[in-house]
């Protein structure tokens, strides 16, 4: 307490003083004190907590807003500087100061230090900080590029931001963005240094010494850097560093097509064009590398000059291009690579077939598109893509009928892809005559068979997003049928839940079941898609009907602590949710393990979904405004001690929940001073 006392007299000249000013009244003084002693007393604790400075400086940093917003409205707002005019920033670095003292290990507080420093006009701190985090933290990229950035930019220093990148680039030869960093800063030197040249009336292309001299040779030497060789050899070194990097390529690929510079075209030839061009590199054999070339002319722009749409015979140039550069990749590259490039090629095809008027531009694009239908240079995404883009068109080009038919035969080629079922089932929904209701029950739970029959892996993005989008369609069909009752709905839903636990699980899925021989994440899905249909918003089952759904599940369908997450939120939505919420909670935490759950997990996912478990019921008693449930609740929480830093589940979710009443109390004290504000600007003339 010696302490916070010493740092509380420290404040009084400066409290002293914004009274004077009349920037803060007797009551708000006051508040200032009680809330700095609460946060100094906070930052002498045992165990620190990085949340307690990052809250003061956060505090220190609105307050500092406040007073500048009322001494620009005084009337002597240009009056003679005194010690509040910067004791409030003073006193804000000392805080991050203290901070990284205590976490020197927490880089982001380092480069949030440096921020707030830079933010504050503080120059020659901002280099001190991130000086000292990089002999605390030698392998951080971030730190390597931020200093660098601050001496080239703030000290003029390219032969120090140099030195920097370099010796990051010795200790991380494999860090991408600091050799793109590099590569930047040396374009900013050559920039600057053609800028100036240009102010001087110096010709860099201009060669007057005689051939073989000393000068001749510093001519060719100066005409070479300006051409960009600098940034060439960085280029050569992050290639050899990273040899048939991708990411790299197209790391370069963004600041080229970025920087302000007239090296931009040559650079993107010489560097990433030619080493995706070279013969036998493996990157010209990627579906990204191949897509980069096709759609160059469309990213690309000269400079100087914003990039602007292509029109006329560079517009037409331009998609020949890309045709001819697609359609080639489709021949050389084979397996997944083809699948990819031609799933691509069919994506930008239809982008500007949507933009182009000009109607034999128009048929060149549609015919290639339909090229693209037919086997062998096919895939199951380009069929979804074209069937989607007939289904969602205000003006389609077929009708109805002939988009059934489209949709039949795309299912007839591809009977196991989920994407091009669901675009199937859509239009089955849509354009099916009503006379065909039982045809139409039938395709329906064919399509429903085939989304349990295997599930894509984490890889097929889009195969995955279909299968979603599948049982999305299917369970609409069967809460929107007119021949299904009620209970066929019902019972339906059931049938495809006990399937679902009979379905092998994925190979790239882990089963969140301890018995290992159920497809949970499928199951899950499934069990989320239905209580929607059980418990509609429009006509809610009574309180023991939707206690009777959850003890059926528990029983028969292992819900998971996904599932009893979403049911929280669904039913917190329907009337007098108390009774029902309370039983999720319980056997929601039970999944956990808790009290014999049957859920298993990694730990750390585990423990952090568990706190998350409790944290919910917890703001929803308070929100309800039942204080004494929360008290009983956090009680009853096993390792709850009461003790700030403990350890065991109970003491983490207490201290978030007073990190969570803390944050609110702020939030309503920041509406408070708003409204007082607002107020105050009300009143003056």
């Amino acid at each position: 307490m010696e302490k916070v006392d010493y740092y509380l007299e420290q404040m009084l000249p400066e409290l002293h003083d914004l009274k004077e000013k009349k920037l803060f009244d007797t009551e708000e003084i006051r508040e200032i004190i009680k809330r700095r002693t609460a946060f100094e007393r906070a930052l002498i604790r045992r165990v620190a907590r990085k949340q307690d400075f990052t809250r003061y400086a956060e505090y220190e940093l609105n307050l500092e807003e406040l007073r500048k917003k009322r001494l620009a409205r005084k009337k002597n707002a240009h009056s003679k500087p005194s010690i509040s005019s910067y004791s409030l920033v003073k006193r804000i670095l000392y805080i991050f100061d203290r901070a990284t003292k205590k976490f020197k290990g927490d880089i982001g507080l380092w480069i949030q230090y440096a921020e707030v420093a830079k933010k504050e006009g503080a120059r020659k701190l901002v280099g001190k900080v991130l000086a000292t985090a990089l002999l605390q933290h030698p392998l951080s990229p971030s730190l390597y590029i931020l200093l660098s950035s601050h001496e080239l930019t703030v000290n003029l220093s390219p032969n120090s931001a140099r030195t920097l990148l370099q010796r990051g680039l010795r200790l991380l030869p494999h860090s991408i963005p600091l050799w793109t960093e590099y590569a930047k800063m040396e374009l900013v030197w050559v920039e600057r240094l053609r800028r100036r040249w240009e102010i001087l009336g110096v010709k860099d292309a201009e060669l007057t010494a005689e051939e073989g001299s000393a000068e001749d040779q510093s001519e060719q030497g100066r005409k070479a850097i300006m051409d960009g060789a600098v940034v060439v050899a960085v280029w050569e070194g992050a290639r050899k560093a990273l040899p048939e990097s991708l990411k790299l390529h197209q790391s370069f690929l963004r600041l080229l097509r970025t920087f302000p510079t007239v090296l931009r075209t040559p650079l993107l030839e010489k560097l990433v064009y030619a080493s995706l061009r070279e013969e036998g590199s493996s990157l010209g054999r990627t579906a990204e590398g191949r897509t980069i070339l096709a759609m160059r002319s469309f990213e690309d722009s000269e400079y100087p000059g914003e990039k602007k749409e292509l029109e006329g015979k560079k517009l037409v140039d331009a998609l020949k291009e890309m045709v001819d550069e697609f359609k080639k990749a489709g021949k050389e590259l084979e397996g997944k690579e083809k699948d990819v490039v031609l799933e691509r090629f069919a994506v930008a095809l239809r982008n500007w077939e949507g933009k182009v008027e000009d109607d034999g531009l128009q048929r060149y694009l549609s015919h290639h598109l339909n090229q693209l239908l037919l086997p062998p240079n096919t895939t199951p995404r380009i069929h979804a893509l074209h069937l989607t883009h007939l289904l969602s068109s205000s003006t389609p080009t077929l009708t109805p009928q002939k988009i059934l038919s489209a949709a039949r035969t795309s299912t007839s080629l591809f009977p196991n892809s989920p994407s091009v079922w669901s675009c199937r089932l859509t239009a089955e929904l849509r354009y099916s005559s009503p006379e065909a209701s039982d045809d139409l029950d039938v395709v329906m739970r064919q399509g429903a068979d085939l989304g349990l029959a295997g599930m894509p892996s984490e890889e097929e993005e889009e195969e995955l997003e279909g299968w979603e989008s599948l049982w999305e369609v299917y369970f609409l069909y069967l809460s929107s049928s007119s021949t299904l009752s009620l209970a066929d709905q019902t019972t339906e839903i059931h049938r495809l839940l006990q399937k679902s636990l009979r379905t092998p699980k994925s190979t790239t899925f882990t089963s969140a079941s301890s018995t290992g021989s159920s497809s949970l994440p499928i199951h899950t899905h499934l069990l989320i898609s239905s209580l929607p249909l059980l418990h509609p918003f429009t006509s809610p089952p009574t309180i023991p009907q939707r206690l009777a759904t959850f003890q059926s599940f528990k029983t028969l369908y292992l819900p998971t602590p996904e599932f009893y997450s979403f049911a929280f939120t669904h039913e917190s939505l329907l009337p007098t949710p108390r009774l029902v919420l309370e039983a999720i909670y319980n056997e929601w935490r039970s999944s956990f393990g808790i009290s014999g759950g049957e859920g298993m997990m990694e730990k750390g996912v585990k423990e952090e979904e568990e706190v998350e478990c409790h944290l919910t019921w917890l703001r929803w008693l308070n929100g309800v405004g039942e204080a004494k449930a929360v008290r009983e609740c956090l009680r009853r929480l096993p390792g709850s001690n009461g003790v700030e830093g403990g350890e065991g589940i109970g003491a983490r979710v207490e201290e978030r929940w007073r990190v969570i009443l803390d944050e609110e109390k702020e939030e309503d004290e920041e509406d408070e001073r708003e409204q007082e504000e607002d107020a105050e600007m009300s009143e003056e003339p």
